[in-house]
């Protein structure tokens, strides 16, 4: 799937903006059109214990808005029910790009070659500007 000769070693973001969108909120939309298997941002990510966030919303007595924007970091280790104890916020766009539903244009992984967390985004089909 990762096709694209892109160099992962460092952060980037592609043809991307943020708007205003007509569906939820804030959006991300191309800026021109962008092929399938295109990586389009590498972020960094800020780790920390999936018990902060639990903390907070215990604290507060609702839920955050963090809790939307934020992904599992198995590395952290794994509770009795095997999910991940850690977990990440990430610090460029990708914390607002649409990768959690069946629809999404866009999938993530886990960088391997920045030195450090990150996150990459990788479009799955066709993406018009």
């Amino acid at each position: 799937m990762f096709r694209e000769k892109t160099d992962t070693t460092k952060f980037f973001s592609g043809p991307i903006e943020v708007k205003k969108s007509p569906l939820h909120g804030l959006g991300v939309f191309a800026l021109e059109d962008i092929p399938a298997h295109t990586c389009i941002e590498i972020c960094p990510v800020i780790l920390f214990s999936k018990d902060l966030l639990a903390d907070w919303m215990d604290h507060v007595r609702g839920r955050h808005v963090l809790h939307d924007h934020v992904f599992r970091y198995s590395e952290g280790g794994l509770d009795e029910n095997g999910e991940a104890l850690g977990q990440a916020i990430c610090l460029g766009w990708g914390s607002i790009i649409n990768h959690s539903t069946n629809e999404s244009n866009v999938i993530w992984r886990w960088s391997e070659d920045t030195g450090q967390p990150a996150l990459e985004f990788w479009t799955i089909r066709k993406i018009n500007k």
